[in-house]
């Protein structure tokens, strides 16, 4: 009897042993990963920029509880989700796994530390946060994953460049030349207008002659006088676009 109280109790000593055993070693796993940004920038942009910047794991690999390796995936959310979505999806970025192998006889503890570059074009006005993340994964455990901090992007309108002509000032010049064959084309439109003006006066006056000679030769010298004016305003331009053609002059036509 006495032999059996004592098996009895060697057993549930056994038991609580192999129990606290197994709660230190659970509280004791391989070490774990480590994400963060690293010199992320610029963080106040406009659209259409774009933010460069470098994910970073570091691990901590010892003895543990778990032999073997454990497989760390950079993972990224740049907080921008693409329309329709409502969230922002998480992006994995290129390059292999961040390995760190666990070795149940070297009892020395390692520190691995792998990089990955990212960048991202902001398409939408905001503010966003862009976390850096990891799914780790060992032989025989399925993938979890882990955050670290977060960096706030700030995203402003891009401004439309507002030209410096208007209704007002309609020449945008950037030279003397350029400012040249503006005034050149302006003049040219005011007396295009002008010319139709004077030759339907002409033809007008010649209308209403009445049988006058008068009033008809002086509705001919107006179309005439007319068409030779413009002629002679055409004949000046194509003047000036070969002189700007033969010497090269950097102005457009």
């Amino acid at each position: 009897m006495k032999k059996n109280c004592l098996l009895f109790i060697m057993l549930i000593i056994c038991g609580l042993f192999l129990g606290l055993s197994q709660q230190v070693c659970a509280a004791n796993p391989p070490g774990f990963a480590v994400a963060f940004i690293s010199e992320i920038g610029p963080t106040n942009i406009q659209t259409g920029d774009t933010v460069n910047g470098t994910l970073i794991i570091e691990a901590s690999c010892y003895s543990g509880a778990v032999g073997g390796a454990v497989f760390f995936k950079p993972i990224i959310n740049f907080g921008e989700a693409p329309p329709p979505s409502a969230t922002a999806p998480d992006e994995q970025l290129e390059g292999g796994p961040c390995v760190c192998v666990n070795d149940s006889n070297d009892t020395s503890l390692k520190t691995v530390r792998c990089s990955y570059n990212f960048s991202h074009t902001y398409s939408r006005t905001g503010t966003f946060a862009v976390i850096p993340k990891t799914s780790y994964s060992s032989f025989g455990s399925s993938a979890v994953g882990s955050s670290g901090t977060a960096e706030t992007i700030y995203v402003t309108e891009t401004p439309t460049p507002t030209p410096h002509g208007n209704d007002i000032n309609p020449l945008v010049a950037t030279g003397i030349a350029e400012l040249i064959r503006q005034l050149t084309d302006r003049i040219f439109i005011y007396f295009s207008g002008l010319a139709v003006l004077f030759v339907i006066m002409g033809g007008l006056t010649i209308m209403t002659a009445a049988g006058s000679p008068t009033r008809v030769m002086k509705g001919k010298k107006i179309v005439i006088f007319t068409i030779v004016g413009y002629a002679l305003i055409i004949l000046a331009r194509a003047i000036a676009m070969l002189i700007v053609r033969i010497l090269d002059i950097n102005v457009v036509i």
